[in-house]
């Protein structure tokens, strides 16, 4: 049923993050399984990764095979270490970049889930997060249409370049951006 499906994903991804410091998901994976094409995290994956595991504890508890409560708890603090920029609390593409941010990274509604189940001064800083993506969010939106970029700088202010030749331009509303208000929506 759907908790072996859920049990197999996840050890999918743990056989595939344990040679990473972070443990985070590669974001990039050959349809083989096996190989990894690029080992960086993606945030939102991880940030969905770490919910999906919240709920699974919740939906199933976490007596069985996997203690999901152990296991997002342990998520949600990788995320917090490698996908949040603790200095200012902006939201990194992954583990192993920092250039620019994807608003459509920013989940407002999980970041706060993520300092519940933390909780103490991890909770300030999730709230912190929610924070700066709504700053950013504001800084970045047009003023007449209320759209967001694909990607934008870590003040939140617009991107006016194409950093990936095609494919995340700062410019445009896009894949990406469009998921902003489904984001801001749960």
């Amino acid at each position: 049923g759907d908790q072996t499906l859920f049990n197999n994903l996840w050890a999918f991804k743990a056989a595939r993050s344990t040679a990473k410091t972070s443990q985070l998901m590669p974001w990039i994976i050959e349809n083989n399984g096996t190989t990894i094409i690029d080992s960086n995290s993606a945030s939102d994956a991880d940030f969905d990764i770490a919910f999906a595991l919240a709920m699974a504890h919740y939906q199933w508890g976490s007596g069985g095979t996997y203690n999901y409560q152990s296991l997002a708890a342990t998520e949600i603090q990788r995320c917090r270490s490698y996908d949040i920029n603790s200095g200012d609390y902006h939201v990194r593409p992954g583990d192993g970049w920092d250039d620019w941010e994807y608003p459509s990274y920013y989940f407002p509604a999980f970041f706060r889930a993520f300092g519940e189940i933390e909780g103490g001064t991890y909770q300030t800083f999730w709230n912190n997060v929610v924070s700066k993506c709504q700053t950013n969010i504001q800084t970045n939106r047009n003023a007449t249409s209320g759209l967001v970029g694909e990607i934008c700088n870590h003040d939140g202010s617009r991107r006016s370049d194409d950093p990936c030749t095609g494919g995340c331009d700062g410019r445009k509303y896009k894949y990406n951006s469009c998921r902003v208000p489904w984001r801001y929506a749960t």
